[in-house]
C-alpha cells in the first residue's frame, strides 16, 4: 500500500577514493510487496514512536529478492524510503508519506549480492522533523 508518493532523489555520479561509483538511480522497483514470500526483517530502528524495519522477500513474479521499508506507529505526514548506495553516498528510493495513521511501507527495490551495495530503511517523524535509518544491509 503506497500512499502519497513523494518522489525519488537523483544524484550525479561520484567516484570514491577507492574507485567505486556512487549510485545515480534506484534499483529496479518491484512494486507492492504484499504478495511477496519469505519476508524477513533484516534491520530495525526506532525514531520516537516509529518502528522502522528494512524488510526483504521474494517477488513471485520474477523470483528475485527485493527490500523495502516498513514503518509502524506512524502519524499523518510521516515519510519513509529505502536509502540505496553502491559505494559512496546514498540516494532516496520510493519515498512515501502516510495520509492516515498506523503502519505503511514503501515499494520494494531489487537487492544485490555485490559487497558495494547497501540498503537502509529510513523514516522521518514529522512531529519532530527527526530522520532515522536502520543500519546498512
Amino acid at each position: 500500500m503506497v500512499i502519497g508518493l513523494v518522489g525519488t532523489a537523483q544524484a550525479q555520479p561520484t567516484v570514491t577514493a577507492a574507485g567505486a561509483v556512487a549510485a545515480t538511480s534506484c534499483p529496479h522497483n518491484g512494486g507492492d510487496s504484499v504478495n511477496f514470500s519469505g519476508k524477513f526483517f533484516q534491520r530495525n530502528a526506532t525514531n520516537g514512536p516509529l518502528s522502522i524495519h528494512l524488510e526483504d522477500g521474494y517477488n513471485p513474479a520474477d523470483g528475485k529478492q527485493y527490500a523495502w521499508t516498513y514503518v509502524q506507529n506512524a502519524s499523518k505526514g510521516d515519510v519513509a524510503w529505502v536509502a540505496y548506495t553502491t559505494g559512496s553516498g546514498y540516494i532516496k528510493c520510493g519515498a512515501v508519506a502516510l495520509n492516515g495513521t498506523g503502519a505503511f511501507y514503501t515499494n520494494a527495490f531489487l537487492t544485490s549480492a555485490s559487497s558495494s551495495v547497501h540498503m537502509e530503511g529510513c523514516a522521518t517523524d514529522v512531529s519532530t522533523g527527526r530522520t532515522v535509518c536502520t543500519a546498512p544491509w
